[in-house]
């Protein structure tokens, strides 16, 4: 009995936890809609430990002849104000074969987090974090398609590592997925 309810309840929070999804974005916060096409994965979750820090991927592509423009990963994080990162300054992903990507925030923003409540906004002590790491092809193969990794977030105020255990199983197969939908078909 109570392993049933152990199982029923981790169902209950997996099958609640938002699906990764790919949606075309026309704003101006990735690129010019005039001249590009962006692709957004979203709710990449990066650690099982942590649900509100998430590494999604983001393809800009020129909208006259397809290519490739840039290729993105954009860190969201959202926590209570005493455990934010202050301005992310970096990530480094080291994989399998101990090689170790270091990619530098190329944008950032914070803001506090505010929710609806009978109408009300509620500022609440959360503050949502997020910062874009421009990164290319090869770079993101070599992650994509690493067997394990660990993560370091660098920011003003704290560093934080997340160790291969800790990363959610469905990070790497939804960079796989988004790469073979999205960057694989595109020069």
């Amino acid at each position: 009995m109570k392993y049933s309810l152990l199982f029923l309840l981790t169902f209950v929070l997996v099958s609640c936890a938002p699906k990764f999804e790919v949606n075309s974005s026309n704003t101006s916060k990735y690129a010019d809609p005039s001249k590009s096409i962006v692709y957004v994965g979203e709710n990449n979750t990066l650690t099982n430990n942590i649900s509100d820090i998430k590494l999604n991927p983001v393809l800009e592509k020129d909208k006259s002849n397809q290519e490739i423009r840039k290729i993105y990963l954009e860190l969201y994080s959202k926590s209570n104000e005493k455990y934010q990162f202050g301005m992310i300054k970096s990530i480094s992903i080291s994989d399998d074969a101990n090689n170790t990507i270091l990619l530098n925030s190329t944008d950032f923003n914070s803001a506090p987090y505010v929710y609806m409540n009978n109408g009300k906004q509620i500022k609440s002590n959360d503050v949502i974090e997020t910062c874009m790491f421009t990164l290319d092809k090869s770079q993101y193969e070599s992650i994509m398609n690493s067997n394990t990794i660990d993560v370091k977030i660098t920011g003003v105020r704290k560093n934080f590592s997340i160790l291969n255990k800790d990363i959610s199983k469905t990070f790497l197969v939804n960079l796989k997925s988004f790469y073979n939908s999205y960057i694989s078909k595109t020069n």
